[in-house]
């Protein structure tokens, strides 16, 4: 038989023996039956590196394995991929992390070092990419192939499920919702073939592309003819690793001036949102001697992660002067705790009061429901108790009362 095989070649059903080293003293066989054209072999041919791709990962899909990319080498004359590399999920280990020893609840490790790969690189005579190195044997066991659609490699958006998605986006349907509903017309959430958190991700990269081509022109435009006709203005932008936009901020000369008068106690709200783009809309507020709002920065935020929140309040202090506030109320978010206080050290962290009143209506909210109600229970503590004796004790008569000591 000729060496030089393509994928349309032979198609004979034959079994795949991978051996799993659980230990040393154990050998576990794991056979799946698949058909030889989803098998690679040496000097197997494809147009282009994605379909060599998509034929290892529909090969894992089979074997019972997730498959991710581990390089592609590019020539620096052309641009186009020279040599590229398949690897199985479970490749390599995890590398430690200096901040695990303060993790409460670490991430499982999920690599076990696995050697499966599939090599491809390009033949410039044949003008294609040739699998020169496979490495069939695993060190895991396999997945049934049942539960492989949901590997990692296999999940997938379909065109129809992105084009609900997005119609649920834009009727202000919540994610948690959308995807709940989509789950039970697909016949249960292992059936659907992707996760809430895919259907964010694909959200987010939507919304990024839209701002990339269309919004984003509009705002760098409006942002230059502002510092143009004031040099006081302030506005910077993030970039991710592929140079997309992922969060704005900016603040004006009026913003910067009221700051630095009425700038003491902030309040930053992320609850603003538009629903088309559903783009968080951030806001840095406070009060001016009118008792008026007074607006010291906004921002557009599409990662709400502590590392984008460090970087949108290392933006705040920039436009400010480096000066901080004394006091700043936020909603009860994690990751925006973190950022403070690694940015903010020296600045006092309060939790907005409202926040606070909607998390306890709708986690305990049920307990009052038969009194006058959680509002007029809880609002007690928060602005009749200046004493912190007299509020435990309150707070202590307030747990018997309703008979949720330990509870709450």
């Amino acid at each position: 038989m000729d060496n030089d095989l393509s994928i349309n070649d032979v198609r004979t059903s034959v079994p795949i023996v991978a051996e799993i080293n659980i230990s040393e003293n154990l050998v576990v066989e794991v056979v799946n039956p698949i058909d030889i054209e989803f098998t690679p072999k040496l000097n197997m041919q494809f147009d282009t590196e994605d379909e060599a791709y998509d034929f290892y990962n529909a090969y894992g899909s089979k074997v019972g394995f997730s498959i991710r990319k581990d390089y592609a080498n590019k020539s620096p004359k052309t641009g186009n991929i020279t040599t590229s590399k398949f690897v199985c999920s479970k490749q390599g280990f995890r590398v430690k992390d200096k901040r695990d020893i303060h993790t409460r609840k670490p991430r499982a490790e999920t690599r076990t070092g696995c050697g499966a790969l599939m090599q491809i690189r390009y033949d410039r005579k044949k003008g294609k990419y040739v699998i020169y190195n496979f490495v069939e044997s695993h060190n895991h066991p396999m997945i049934i192939e049942e539960c492989t659609h949901m590997m990692s490699s296999q999940r997938r958006i379909s065109v129809a499920q992105a084009i609900d998605v997005e119609l649920a986006c834009q009727s202000g349907v919540p994610l948690g919702n959308a995807f709940e509903l989509m789950s039970r017309q697909a016949g249960g959430r292992q059936s659907i073939g992707y996760t809430k958190v895919d259907q964010q991700n694909f959200l987010r990269t939507r919304r990024q592309s839209e701002l990339e081509y269309g919004e984003k022109t509009w705002l760098m435009n409006y942002f230059k003819i502002q510092s143009c006709e004031n040099p006081s203005f302030f506005h910077t932008v993030q970039l991710d690793s592929d140079e997309m936009i992922t969060n704005i901020f900016w603040a004006d000369s009026r913003m910067i001036i009221d700051y630095g008068h009425f700038g003491d106690v902030v309040t930053f709200d992320t609850t603003y949102k538009l629903v088309q783009s559903n783009r968080p809309f951030a806001a840095f507020l406070g009060l001016n001697h009118h008792r008026e709002t007074a607006f010291f920065g906004l921002a557009l935020t599409y990662d709400e992660t502590a590392n984008s929140f460090a970087w949108l309040f290392d933006s705040f202090l920039n436009a400010m002067s480096g000066k901080a506030p004394q006091t700043i109320l936020t909603n009860q978010d994690g990751a925006m705790a973190k950022a403070l206080a690694q940015v903010m050290p020296r600045t006092r962290h309060l939790l907005c009061t409202w926040h606070i009143m909607a998390n306890a209506q709708k986690h305990v909210g049920t307990i009052f429901r038969n009194d006058e109600g959680i509002k007029s229970v809880l609002s007690q503590f928060m602005y009749c108790y200046d004493d912190e004796d007299d509020f435990c004790i309150q707070w202590d008569v307030m747990l018997r009362d309703y008979n949720v000591v330990g509870n709450i």
